[in-house]
């Protein structure tokens, strides 16, 4: 199942801006087309909670190095105008990150009832969430 949830965010993070990101390698960009979503879905999706830890297996699991998190969570960061470590960015990641929340953001935007049933569902068949019993 995990092999199917991989090979999925592959192909998304290959679609967004990966021609931006030339030194990021798939592995990198899946994990932050995994991350985007989550962080989306979080957000957004009450009926869903995320499974605590998931997120560092999947970065292991796909052999990302603890940067692209690092750089990720700055970019995040940045773009919400809070405070960050500069030192942090990488230019390759804060572009990616960048295209692939402008991507998912565009669909949550068409619909959110949609969105979160849509990457809800993908996340809790990956492993990183489960279905709330709240709602």
């Amino acid at each position: 199942m995990f092999k199917k949830f991989v090979l999925a965010t592959v192909a998304a993070s290959l679609m967004v801006g990966s021609a931006n990101a030339a030194s990021l390698n798939d592995a990198d960009k899946s994990y932050i087309a995994v991350a985007s979503g989550v962080a989306l879905v979080i957000s957004n999706c009450d009926a869903y909670t995320p499974v605590p830890g998931s997120l560092i297996k999947v970065k292991d699991r796909l052999g990302v190095s603890n940067e692209v998190p690092t750089a990720m969570l700055t970019a995040l960061k940045m773009f919400a105008d809070a405070d960050y470590d500069r030192d942090d960015l990488n230019p390759a990641v804060t572009r990616n990150t960048k295209a692939t929340l402008d991507a998912l953001s565009k669909d949550l935007s068409k619909s959110k009832k949609k969105f979160c049933d849509t990457y809800g569902k993908v996340l809790v068949d990956g492993g990183l969430f489960t279905k709330s019993s709240k709602l």
